[in-house]
């Protein structure tokens, strides 16, 4: 079991004229940007016929932004999660969900697309994923870390990513906030040794500093 430490006018002689200033209504949105974090969501292997996830988010700066569309170039990745057309306040973001379904052995890849009314208008977002051959036997990885000391702690994301030469690109693997101090992690492939991390998030949806990693690896077949 991998162990986890959680870390949180002025008057004049003169004709009078009146004048009326113009200011466009696009001037705040031209400002307003999207990002997608991660840039590159790798969801991992995952055995044909079954179904992995990751977690992304969108977020808006510089101004409101309404996202009108998203779409996906394959198939064997799904965007969950989000409700359209939807607008995320400057400052704030909205989450996702990716379900990659491999349907053959070796990697696949994808494009999302999201369009909305900020400058540029459409943004992209990478996904990858390795079909792995189906096997009877599965997996999980069981996580558990100390309390956070902080106050008003309501719960716990967790983030994994696939170790290559360090730990990084990581993405979250609880669909929704976790409450408790342990979490197992079923969506593992054989042979495959990940990195984890976990947050603690408070009332005000704060959430923490990433805790230091730990790796765990799954058993070849």
């Amino acid at each position: 079991m991998a162990s986890l430490v959680s870390m949180v006018g002025c008057g004049g002689s003169g004709a009078a004229t009146n004048s009326t200033t113009k200011t466009s209504s696009t001037s705040s949105q031209q400002s307003a940007q999207l990002t997608v974090t991660p840039s590159t969501l790798n969801i991992g292997s995952v055995g044909v016929g079954s179904s992995g996830t990751a977690t992304a988010s969108l977020a808006a700066t510089g101004g409101d932004v309404t996202v009108t569309s998203a779409s996906s170039s394959n198939s064997r990745f799904v965007l969950s999660g989000i409700s359209l057309p939807l607008t995320i306040p400057a400052g704030q973001t909205a989450e996702f969900t990716v379900t990659f379904t491999p349907q053959a052995t070796g990697a696949v890849s994808g494009t999302l697309t999201f369009s909305s009314d900020a400058t540029p208008s459409s943004i992209t977002d990478t996904v990858a994923g390795t079909g792995t051959a189906a096997t009877t036997q599965t997996y999980t990885v069981q996580l558990s870390w100390a309390a956070s000391t902080s106050s008003n702690i309501v719960g716990y994301n967790i983030y994994r990513s696939p170790l290559g030469s360090a730990c990084g690109a990581y993405a979250r693997v609880n669909s929704t906030l976790n409450p408790s101090t342990s979490f197992g992690d079923s969506s593992v492939a054989d042979g495959q040794t990940y990195c984890y991390v976990t947050t603690a998030v408070n009332s005000s949806n704060q959430e923490s500093p990433f805790s230091t990693p730990v790796e765990a690896t799954v058993p070849a077949q």
